[in-house]
């Protein structure tokens, strides 16, 4: 209830977000169960979204909270945040070496995810593809099927994109089917 209320003065009073984005994170550090880390993590997910001043400040903290995190639902969600939205940083590089710790540590469900979201931020930002395709074909060799499967899947992808891309083509087959392609904000410079 305490973080339910916040949330709602929080986004009303937007003078003090500052004061709110630090009591969120105090908030998300302390023990609790999954159900309330998910609540928290909403509230810190608005500030990405309506706060320039916050934007990076809270991609970073969650990027960092990830490894202390006991909850692989929780966990979950920050990679999909983060693949999908590490290109409102300046540099988007910097959340891989976060990801790649989760793929050498974590469950399978948690190691898919990471592939996932490292794929979107070489997708995003095509300095990072060949790094990306090192870290993801490394989980070639996973002990989980599932993940080795995302591992391949991804990486054909991204190789696919590149070799479109040096063609000057516009991505199709497997890159269009996971990452969108043309018109729905997945564009290829």
């Amino acid at each position: 209830d305490v973080v339910n209320i916040s949330k709602m003065i929080s986004r009303e009073n937007t003078q003090k977000s500052k004061l709110y984005y630090t009591f969120f994170c105090a908030l998300f550090k302390l023990n609790a169960n999954a159900t309330t880390k998910l609540e928290i993590l909403d509230a810190l997910v608005w500030f990405i979204y309506n706060s320039n001043e916050l934007k990076v400040q809270t991609m970073m903290f969650l990027a960092e909270f990830i490894a202390d995190c006991q909850y692989d639902v929780v966990k979950i969600r920050i990679l999909n945040l983060i693949g999908k939205e590490c290109q409102l940083c300046a540099q988007p590089s910097k959340f891989i070496r976060h990801i790649v710790n989760l793929i050498n540590l974590e469950t399978p469900m948690v190691r898919a995810s990471a592939i996932s979201a490292l794929a979107e931020i070489a997708y995003k930002d095509k300095t990072q593809r060949k790094t990306v395709g090192k870290y993801i074909m490394k989980c070639f060799n996973d002990s989980d099927s599932e993940v080795r499967e995302r591992a391949f899947f991804y990486y054909k992808g991204l190789k696919e994109l590149e070799e479109d891309n040096s063609k000057g083509e516009v991505n199709g087959g497997v890159a269009r089917y996971l990452f969108g392609g043309k018109g729905k904000g997945g564009d290829v410079d």
